[in-house]
C-alpha cells in the first residue's frame, strides 16, 4: 500500500534551487508508487501566528488565508517533506511562519509520522544547515507521534536554477522520494516477522531460533543509498559525525574474501559483529555483491541482525551493516546511519582496485 507524502516548497523564489530538489524527489517518490501531492507557498497567503491559542479549544485557527486548506494536507499526510533554502543559517522565515501555524494540529489525530528536509545553501559546509534542521526538529518534538528522519542538502549553491546541474544534490534528493518506498517494505516485513513469531508460539511449545522467519533476500538494486556526499548530504536527526564502536584493535578469526582473495579485517566490538560471528560458525556467508554510486558494494546478507545504527562518515575500507540485512564494503566515503562492522586492513588504492571494477563475490569464514 502507497503512502501519502506531502512536499511542501517553501521558497518563493524564481528558479529557486530547493524548488528544483523537492521536484526531483517528488519524481523519485512517484516512481516508487506513493501517493504525492506537491504544495508551493508561491502566491500563498500565509499570515502570523497571533499567539491567541484559540486554536487549542475551537480546534482550528481563527485567522483566514490559505494555511487552513495547506493544514488539511498536512494532518492527513504520513510522510512530509518541507524544502527551504538557507537565509542566514536559518530556514526561511515562510516556511518558519507556516511552521507556527500549524499549531492547531498538536492536539488533532494527525496521521504523519515521517517527516524530512530538504535544504540549499550558497554556504558549502555542512555546518550552514544545522540550525535549520534543529529549528525543524523543535517543531517535530512537539509531535510525539512523528519523528524527523534526515535531510538532504545541497551546498555551494547559489545561483537561480544552478541545483539541476549539481551532480550530487540532484540524486540525493531523487532518492530520498525513492527510500520511502524502502522504509515502507521494512515495516511491512516487521509486521509480518511479528505475525509469524505469533503463529510460531501458538504452533509450539520451543520458540524457532533458527532465523527462518526473517524476510527473504532483499536485491541490492532496490536498495537506495548515497553518493559522494561532499555536497549533499543526507543526515539522521542528530547530526553526528562519528564511529559506531571502539575496534578492537586486532584482527579477529573471522576472515572476509573479495573474490577468493582474502582480505585482512579489524572487526568491531559489538552486537552485530557477535551476531555474525555466530551465523559464521555455522558455515560460511557467501554473498554476491553489487556495485553502488562509485563507491561502495553492497549485498544481502538474508536475514537481519541486531544493529545500532548512528549517523556517521564512512571511508575507503569501511564495513557497515546497513538496514540490518545488508553489508556495505566501501571504496569511497558516504554519510549515512550504519552499524560499523570493521576495518579492511588494505591501502586505499588496493581496496580501489578489488572493488570498482565490476559486481565482487565475498566470503566470511572462520
Amino acid at each position: 500500500m502507497a503512502k501519502k507524502v506531502l512536499i511542501i516548497s517553501t521558497s518563493l523564489r524564481g528558479g529557486s534551487n530547493s524548488d528544483i530538489l523537492a521536484r526531483e524527489c517528488e519524481r523519485g517518490a512517484k516512481e516508487a508508487g506513493h501517493e504525492v501531492e506537491y504544495i508551493s507557498l508561491k502566491g500563498k497567503e500565509i499570515k502570523y501566528c497571533i499567539g491567541c491559542l484559540a486554536c487549542q479549544t475551537k480546534g482550528n485557527c481563527v485567522l483566514k488565508d490559505d494555511v487552513a486548506e495547506i493544514m488539511a494536507k498536512v494532518k492527513d499526510a504520513e510522510v512530509i517533506v518541507y524544502a527551504t533554502p538557507i537565509y542566514y543559517y536559518e530556514m526561511a522565515g515562510q516556511m518558519k511562519t507556516l511552521l507556527d501555524r500549524l499549531n492547531p494540529l498538536f492536539s488533532s489525530d494527525y496521521a504523519f509520522r515521517d517527516i524530512y528536509m530538504i535544504a540549499t545553501a550558497a554556504e558549502d559546509e555542512e555546518s550552514a544547515f544545522e540550525k535549520a534542521y534543529s529549528g525543524l526538529r523543535g517543531w517535530v518534538d512537539c509531535f510525539e507521534k512523528a519523528e524527523l528522519k534526515g535531510i538532504v542538502t545541497g551546498g555551494g549553491i547559489s545561483a537561480p536554477n544552478e541545483a539541476g546541474n549539481h551532480k550530487n544534490a540532484m540524486p540525493k534528493a531523487y532518492e530520498l522520494g525513492k527510500m520511502l518506498y524502502v522504509m515502507k517494505r521494512f515495516l511491512t516485513n516487521v509486521i509480518c516477522i511479528v505475525v509469524l513469531l505469533c503463529l510460531s508460539a501458538c504452533g509450539s511449545r520451543t520458540k524457532n531460533q533458527s532465523g527462518t522467519i526473517f524476510q527473504e533476500p532483499v536485491d541490492a538494486s532496490e536498495q537506495t543509498k548515497n553518493e559522494d556526499m561532499s555536497n549533499a548530504d543526507i543526515l539522521d536527526k542528530e547530526f553526528v559525525d562519528s564511529e559506531a564502536n571502539t575496534a578492537s584493535g586486532e584482527e579477529s578469526e573471522m576472515k572476509l574474501f573479495i573474490n577468493d582473495v582474502e582480505v585482512p579485517v579489524i572487526w568491531e566490538e559489538n552486537d552485530s559483529v557477535a551476531e555474525l560471528m555466530e551465523e559464521v560458525s555455522k558455515g560460511d556467508i557467501i554473498i554476491s555483491m553489487s556495485m553502488y554510486s562509485d563507491f561502495e558494494q553492497v549485498g544481502s546478507l538474508g536475514k537481519k541482525y541486531r544493529s545500532n545504527d548512528k549517523q556517521m562518515t564512512v571511508h575507503n575500507g569501511d564495513i557497515v551493516l546497513y538496514n540490518s540485512s545488508n553489508i556495505v564494503l566501501f571504496y569511497g566515503s558516504n554519510t549515512w546511519a550504519y552499524t560499523k562492522l570493521g576495518k579492511m586492513n588494505l591501502s586505499e588504492q588496493e581496496l580501489i582496485d578489488l572493488l570498482s571494477n565490476g559486481n565482487v563475490k565475498i566470503k566470511i569464514s572462520r
